[in-house]
């Protein structure tokens, strides 16, 4: 099978209009409806730690032979029991193979 190019592919429940994408906050598991919040609670790092984290996870549990092999999306973690709270860094690295001519993601 081949790497479904869809966005539901990867973010279940995807929708779009001629000016707006959307997705359900619901498919973030580590998001909150207040912390996607516009006007109050919202925190744009949450919001995209989680973004990253389900992309990562979603294309993870795909079999191998099923992930793209033009967008690779990588993770590393790194933990620190020194500090109280104890703490982890998460670095998430997506590489794009494009298509010289056209600086666009090349055909899968």
């Amino acid at each position: 099978m081949a790497f479904n190019i869809l966005p539901t592919g990867l973010v279940p429940g995807y929708t779009y209009t001629a000016s707006n994408m959307s997705f359900p906050i619901s498919v973030f598991p580590e998001i909150t409806a207040a912390e996607a919040s516009a006007t109050s609670g919202g925190d744009i790092r949450k919001i995209l730690y989680g973004i990253m984290e389900k992309l990562y996870t979603s294309m993870q549990a795909l079999n191998t032979v099923d992930r793209s092999t033009k967008m690779l999306i990588g993770k590393s973690s790194s933990y620190d029991s020194s500090v109280v709270p104890n703490r982890a860094t998460h670095q998430y690295t997506i590489t794009f193979i494009n298509d010289v001519g056209t600086q666009d993601v090349a055909a899968e």
